[in-house]
């Protein structure tokens, strides 16, 4: 559901701000990335195990993403930056594409 849902719509309410300016729907969407860390992954691997142990599913799959969003929402409210913000956003999503793929198709590095 959060790759489904919760990402599309995280998205819709960056790109309506972007088209109308209405600061608001930032605020939105940082308070709508609270959905993100709601536990959901089961991979047991040296992060996600302590998760696990304490509530069953773990919380840190999309701990990158909640940090690099909150940095191009900043970026995006303040106006400056954005040159930064955007390599920063890009290079972390790249990193975490990297890992994904090697996690779960060659099982690296666990």
């Amino acid at each position: 559901m959060l790759v489904q849902v919760a990402a599309p719509v995280l998205s819709g309410l960056v790109l309506l701000q972007l088209a109308t300016g209405r600061r608001g729907l930032l605020t939105a969407a940082s308070g709508f990335l609270l959905v993100f860390l709601v536990p959901n992954c089961i991979c047991y691997n040296p992060v996600n195990g302590p998760w696990i142990d304490l509530l069953g599913k773990s919380p840190a799959c999309f701990a990158g993403s909640i940090a690099v969003t909150l940095l191009a929402l900043g970026a995006l409210r303040r106006g400056r930056m954005a040159g930064a913000s955007i390599a920063i956003v890009w290079l972390t999503n790249a990193t975490m594409l990297a890992f994904f793929v090697g996690h779960h198709y060659y099982r690296v590095p666990w």
